[in-house]
C-alpha cells in the first residue's frame, strides 16, 4: 500500500502578487506498485486525492490549477500541486480617451450651422437672384471626445451564460441608477464583452466551476449618444436653411440605442 508524505518543505513556494497568492506544494508517494510507469503515476495521483479546483487550506482564494506527477524512483513519485488565485481578485480598470468622427449639422453650442450669400444687385448670370440673400444649412464632420473604460473581473460562469450576457447588453445604454460608473442615464454605451477561460474552482455546493476573466467595455461621448439628423436636399447635397426647418420633421434628435439595467451586468 502506497504511503503519502504531505507538506514537503523541499520545493514549497509561496508567491504574492497583486492578484493574490500562487503556491507550489509537493507530496511524495512511496511504496508504489504497478506493471508500467503509467500505472505508478496514476496510482500516485489517486493516492494524494487532490483534484483540480481544490481550495488551499490557508490561502483560501487560491485553488489547484495543475497537478504534475514526476517519477523519482521505481517506487516513488513526487506530485506537485500548483495553486493560483481565483477569487476575490480586484477589478482591473483601464481608461483611455480619444476622438471619434461623426457628421453633424450643429456647432458646439447646439446651434444649426448655416451660411448665407447675398447676390450683387447687378448679378447677370441669373437676374432673378440679383440682390437676394440665399441661406443654406451645412453638414460637417466633427471629432467627438470619447472616454473608453474597460473593466476586467474574474468570475464563475459558463460559455452559454456569457453569450446570453453579450446578447442582452452589447449595444445598449445604461438606464438610470447604474452604480459602477458615475454619470446620468444613457451616458455609457456597452461596446463589447470579452471573456477568457482562466481556471477552475471547486466547492461542495456548486461542484467544479469554470472561471473566466470577463472584460466589459464601455464608451461615453461628449454630448451623449442621441444623434441629430436633418433633411438633405437632393439638388444641393446640403440641409435647407435652418429658418425653414419644420420642428421634428426637417430635423430630429434620434435615440439610436435601447437602454438596459447595467446593475444586472456589473455593479
Amino acid at each position: 500500500m502506497a504511503t503519502v508524505y504531505t507538506d514537503l518543505v523541499d520545493g514549497f513556494t509561496v508567491t504574492q502578487s497583486p492578484l493574490g497568492y500562487s503556491i507550489t506544494k509537493k507530496e511524495l508517494v512511496d511504496g508504489l506498485t504497478g506493471s508500467t510507469g503509467d500505472d505508478k503515476i496514476n496510482n500516485a495521483i489517486t493516492a494524494t486525492a487532490h483534484i483540480l479546483g481544490e481550495q488551499h487550506s490557508i490561502y483560501t482564494d487560491s485553488y489547484i490549477q495543475s497537478i504534475t506527477a514526476t517519477a523519482i524512483s521505481s517506487s516513488q513519485v513526487e506530485v506537485t500541486m500548483q495553486y493560483e488565485p481565483m477569487t476575490n481578485i480586484p477589478d482591473n480598470v483601464q481608461i483611455s480617451n480619444r476622438v471619434t468622427s461623426s457628421d453633424t449639422n450643429k456647432d458646439y453650442n447646439d446651434s444649426a450651422i448655416e451660411v448665407a450669400y447675398t447676390y450683387p444687385t447687378d448679378y447677370q448670370a441669373n437676374p432673378e437672384l440679383a440682390g437676394k440673400t440665399d441661406t443654406v444649412g451645412k453638414q460637417l464632420q466633427k471629432q467627438i471626445p470619447t472616454t473608453c473604460v474597460s473593466i476586467t473581473r474574474r468570475e464563475a460562469s459558463t460559455g452559454n451564460a456569457l453569450i446570453g450576457l453579450s446578447a442582452s447588453f452589447v449595444g445598449t445604454l445604461n438606464a438610470s441608477g447604474w452604480t459602477y460608473l458615475s454619470g446620468d442615464e444613457k451616458d455609457w454605451l456597452c461596446t463589447g464583452i470579452d471573456s477568457t477561460f482562466v481556471g477552475y474552482v471547486y466547492d461542495s455546493v456548486n461542484g467544479l466551476q469554470w472561471m473566466f476573466d470577463v472584460t466589459y467595455n464601455f464608451e461615453k461621448q461628449l454630448g451623449g449618444w442621441d444623434t441629430s439628423v436633418v433633411y438633405i436636399m437632393p439638388d444641393t447635397g446640403e440641409p435647407p436653411a435652418p429658418d425653414t426647418w419644420e420642428s421634428g420633421v426637417t430635423q430630429k434628435n434620434v435615440q439610436l440605442y435601447a437602454t438596459a439595467n447595467f446593475n444586472n451586468l456589473i455593479s
